[in-house]
Order: structure tokens, then C-alpha cells, then sequence
């Protein structure tokens, strides 16, 4: 979706592109008040993403600037592609992945990008987690809880080899 201002005749100077169904709710409850919001479904791929964010682009040229964010790094790496490739300079780009594994690949090739950052989701720490609560359950009888959180870290071009990210193929 594309947060936009309800201001009449104001130049649009920047919008929020929430990729898939990752919920308008999660922009409200962060407090983002007087924009419309603008449903943009993806199939949750680069190119999925890449084909929607370029038609929902060509349709806002008065916009500036964009924050985006999506539901994996996928949705965010494939929009980020389409702002880029339709001139849109990674200055006026903010995205945020969610996984850190295709973003990284922005980062590593040392040109500037769109991609500012991404929670990076370490699958041994939830493998971890999972094995332990499993062992707890089976072991002790411990009662399987209905929630369980591994630990995630915000990651950047300048930090995300230091917290471990490793790249997709």
C-alpha cells in the first residue's frame, strides 16, 4: 500500500509503500496519521514485487520521496529495483527488508542502494529455539508455549557482516 497526503493540491513529497499483506494496521499503529493508504499486493517475489512497485511508480511520479517496507526481503529488494530502474536515486529511497538475506546482496556490492536496512532473523537462533523448546516439551513436560521469540537484529550496510548475515545464493 502507498501512504499518500489528503491534502488537496499539496505536491506529494514523499509515500509509503507497504508490500503485500503485511497489514495497513502496522503503519497506523506506528503512529502514521493523515495519509490515504493504497493497497499493493505482490506474489512475495523480486520480481513479483519489481512488476507492481514499477506500475504503482509510474502512477506517482509527483511523489519524491518513498519509504518502503514488505513482508521479506524479496518484496523490498524487488520494489527497490523498480524505484531504482525508474530513476528514482537511492537517496529518495528508504527500505526495510525483513530478513536481511537478499539485502545484503545491495550492500556487499558497495554501490548505493535504496536498501537501508533490514531485521536480519538468524535461522540457527530460531532452529535453536525450536530444538530446545521441543527437548523441553518431550524431556520435562514442559507445556509447548503459544509464543516463542528468537532474537533479531536491525542490520545496515555498515553492520550486517558483523552481526553475521550470510548472503542467499
Amino acid at each position: 500500500m502507498i501512504l499518500q497526503s489528503t491534502r488537496a493540491a499539496a505536491p506529494l513529497l514523499g509515500a509509503v509503500l507497504v508490500l503485500t499483506a503485511c497489514s495497513s494496521g502496522n503503519v497506523a499503529a506506528a503512529g502514521v496519521t493523515g495519509t490515504k493508504v493504497v493497497e499493493v499486493g505482490t506474489d512475495n517475489t523480486p520480481t513479483g514485487a519489481q512488476d507492481k512497485v514499477a506500475a504503482t511508480v509510474g502512477g506517482n511520479r509527483g511523489v519524491k520521496n518513498w519509504v518502503m517496507i514488505g513482508c521479506n526481503d524479496e518484496n523490498v529488494s524487488g520494489g527497490v529495483t523498480a524505484m531504482q530502474n525508474a530513476g528514482i536515486k537511492p537517496e529518495n529511497i528508504i527500505g526495510v527488508g525483513l530478513g536481511a538475506y537478499l539485502a545484503c546482496k545491495d550492500w556487499n556490492s558497495g554501490r548505493p542502494s535504496g536498501m537501508k536496512a533490514a531485521l536480519f532473523i538468524n535461522g540457527y537462533e530460531v532452529g535453536k529455539l525450536a530444538v530446545q523448546t521441543l527437548y523441553d516439551t518431550i524431556a520435562n513436560g514442559t507445556p509447548m508455549p503459544q509464543e516463542a521469540f528468537a532474537p533479531t537484529k536491525m542490520v545496515d550496510p555498515q553492520n550486517w557482516q558483523a552481526e553475521g548475515v550470510t548472503c542467499s545464493a
